[in-house]
């Protein structure tokens, strides 16, 4: 009698141990999206062209944007994937649809080189939230998280003289200095379209890098590149 007691509170404690260890090591959520579209609007004020004979100039930008797309994750047995305090264990395939909105405002210090090459960094704040749901054959769910910090970027613009076209790139990265971990990293890179001085559009590709690691819950991780389109409106 002994004997299986003790067996028994041996096989009890092997259970929750698994458990235990189970409960801690989520399976990160990872979204690797293609051609999922990236869309957006840009206003750039500049209270002067330039300051000097060097052509530099600073200005006020307001961006927002949007990308949004889904992927499948197949897990293997013993993973599992916890949102919203609902858990998807493996074996099993989970679906992913997610949306991404960014919204910055920054200060922005350029330099213009003989009216043809802009360059400027970039440095201010941004605002994210993902909205996130997961669902599998029986289970289903949703989380949406927001959060802001410190954003930083840099970007070009090559412009041929007495053309309406032109050709650039923009890398930007915001973190999250407060509480979780949080990072959003984006590139661009395409054409820009200028009708008027006023007025443009851009026409290109667009990378982006989401990662989280909560408190609770799993990590995740999200990657997309796709097709980006803007608006821009220098004032």
């Amino acid at each position: 009698m002994h004997a299986f007691s003790s067996r028994f509170l041996g096989v009890c404690a092997g259970l929750a141990s698994f458990a235990l260890l189970a409960a801690c090591n989520a399976t990160p959520i990872r979204i690797h999206a293609s051609r999922a579209a990236l869309l957006g609007a840009r206003v750039l004020w500049r209270p002067t062209k330039a300051v000097d004979d060097a052509e530099r100039w600073w200005g006020i930008e307001l961006d927002g944007s949007r990308v949004s797309g889904d992927d499948n994750q197949d897990l293997a047995a013993g993973e599992r994937l916890e949102l919203d305090n609902t858990s998807f264990f493996g074996p099993g395939r989970v679906a992913s649809d997610y949306e991404l909105t960014q919204t910055t405002l920054a200060a922005v210090f350029g330099r213009d080189v003989q009216h043809e090459l802009s360059l400027s960094v970039l440095a201010g704040v941004g605002f994210q939230e993902l909205e996130l749901e997961l669902s599998s054959a029986a289970l289903r769910a949703q989380d949406r998280s927001s959060w802001g910090g410190v954003f930083l970027g840099a970007e070009f613009q090559w412009t041929p003289p007495e053309r309406v076209w032109g050709l650039g790139a923009r890398v930007t990265c915001t973190g999250n200095l407060k509480g979780d971990f949080e990072q959003l990293q984006r590139i661009e890179a395409g054409l820009s379209l200028r009708p008027s001085a006023a007025l443009g559009v851009f026409v290109g590709w667009g990378w982006s890098a989401y990662d989280a690691l909560p408190d609770v819950g799993s990590d995740i991780e999200l990657r997309t590149n796709g097709p980006a389109l803007g608006l821009r409106v220098d004032l």
